[in-house]
């Protein structure tokens, strides 16, 4: 029998809480608690602390301890657990500095930059707004932005250096702000090719692609998509020239052999730091894989009829169906020094 915590309890920040776990059986029991299904270290986290009687204290309660504990009480006949939900209220755990994971230049204005901007929150209570602050290096310019979006596209922004940072707010409160980001300095990145690919065709036996070079691109993406799906990549690959052989990503199984695939490619420029800059995609190209060449069939028998003309001959073929249907197989056989051949 075990009796544990609350099926939810609900305390503010900075204090402390006693979440109670008894059990009743033969002695010894040894106790375990989890948050959110992993083990609580109560040898090496100060704040928590494990008593004889399994009640966990949490000490300096954050709003990251909010999720649910369970209690395992054991001994040598057996094991039972208890759960409760824990509700800490206050304002978010202090965030990391954001990660700035993509920059856009603006196709009309050279001078012009988007920033896509990631957020991380260690709560699990939700956060309701982002409050971002971008800085212009070596002066006291910022700019200042609330978002309900994560990750957020900040757009307009100056060929200059700058840092970010982010407070984020729960229903109750604002966190302190984050560490800011380093300098992102947008002096140092090319202009993006101002048209896109053009010529984009298929080579023999639709084992490959090619198309037009670009002035300005360094690299260039190309993007395969399934007439089954409505998203614009199923598969990415990267190309350094104007050319792309499909066969490899064919006999890796990456993409499906006798298959109809849109293809678009998308012209690069790489920057010194952070993703690359992107081109305009080029007008789609579909494309119908080559077929695989089936693999040797392995014999594994013969046997004779009633008839003494024929034969049955039982043979295995390692082909998967995503590579297409075999449409006839040739058997051929050698019978007093003449060569016979037959399809089946």
């Amino acid at each position: 029998m075990i009796t544990g915590p609350p099926t939810k309890t609900t305390t503010s920040s900075k204090s402390s809480v006693d979440l109670a776990c008894e059990a009743i059986g033969y002695a010894p029991i040894n106790y375990l608690w989890t948050f959110n299904g992993h083990p609580i270290d109560v040898e090496n986290d100060s704040r928590m602390i494990l008593s004889s009687t399994g009640t966990l204290l949490i000490d300096g309660t954050m709003t990251a301890d909010t999720g649910t504990y369970t209690c395992f009480a054991s001994n040598p006949y057996g094991q039972t657990s208890v759960s409760g939900f824990l509700e800490v209220e206050g304002p978010p755990t202090q965030p990391p500095c954001p990660w700035i994971s993509r920059i856009s230049q603006d196709i009309s204005n050279s001078n012009s930059y988007s920033a896509t901007i990631w957020m991380k929150s260690y709560d699990s209570i939700p956060i309701t707004k982002y409050i971002i602050t971008c800085t212009e290096v070596g002066t006291s310019n910022t700019l200042r932005v609330s978002t309900t979006n994560n990750p957020y596209t900040w757009t307009g922004l100056e060929r200059k250096q700058y840092t970010f940072s982010v407070v984020m707010q729960n229903r109750i409160e604002a966190s302190e702000p984050s560490p800011e980001s380093g300098p992102v300095d947008f002096n140092l990145y090319n202009s993006i090719p101002r048209t896109s690919v053009t010529n984009l065709r298929a080579g023999a036996d639709n084992n490959s692609i090619s198309w037009d070079p670009l002035g300005g691109a360094s690299h260039y993406k190309v993007y395969f998509r399934l007439l089954t799906t409505n998203s614009r990549t199923i598969f990415q690959a990267t190309s350094d020239s104007t050319y792309y052989n499909l066969s490899p990503l064919v006999e890796t199984s990456f993409l499906f052999a006798y298959t109809e695939y849109d293809i678009e490619v998308q012209a690069m420029v790489e920057r010194a730091s952070f993703s690359d800059l992107d081109g305009l995609y080029s007008e789609p190209l579909r494309l119908r894989t080559a077929p695989l060449t089936p693999p040797t069939p392995t014999i594994s028998g013969f046997m004779m009829t009633s008839d003494p003309t024929d034969i049955i001959v039982k043979f295995t073929s390692n082909w998967a169906s995503s590579a297409g249907l075999i449409k006839e197989y040739d058997i051929y056989y050698t019978r007093e020094s003449f060569d016979y051949s037959v399809s089946s």
